[in-house]
């Protein structure tokens, strides 16, 4: 199985620039459509550990729904220097939503579960993923729940 094949695993979609406003008007284009998704990788802390909340790029987390879904007393956004620590090589709002990779739990919303195929972040500003949701699924078993609002 390989995994750069377009029919199964994931495929690297690099960004020349994202300082170029007609390729990023492609970008926003193409994420638009209904088949794949762009995300957004939250990154939390309960009082028990960090985890992960992917959800449409277009969506906020509704703390009160993710708390009932991580069984969780307290959850809040991760704190920049928490962030630091636990991904150096990570750059700050890239983080991709591959909790193993991390020894993390991720939780996904609902509405990316019902798309072919996702987009996120590889860790860099300039470098993009793009898998079948069944493949990030297998990858991450994450917990599935409708905690995201659309803004």
């Amino acid at each position: 199985h390989n995994p750069t094949h377009p029919k199964g695993g994931y495929k690297k979609l690099k960004l020349r620039a994202l300082g170029q406003p007609r390729q990023l008007h492609r970008w926003h284009e193409k994420l638009r459509q209904p088949h794949f998704y762009g995300t957004a990788t939250k990154i939390l802390k309960t009082e028990k550990n960090f985890l992960l909340a992917v959800l449409p790029a277009t969506y906020l987390v509704d703390f009160t729904k993710l708390k009932r879904l991580a069984k969780a007393k307290k959850i809040s956004l991760a704190r920049e220097e928490d962030m630091c620590k636990l991904f150096p090589d990570i750059e700050p709002g890239a983080m991709p939503p591959l909790g193993p990779l991390f020894g993390l739990p991720v939780f996904v919303d609902k509405t990316l579960s019902e798309k072919s195929e996702i987009v996120f972040n590889a860790g860099t500003h300039m470098e993009l993923l793009k898998i079948r949701y069944k493949d990030f699924e297998k990858i991450n078993k994450p917990v599935v729940g409708s905690f995201g609002k659309h803004v």
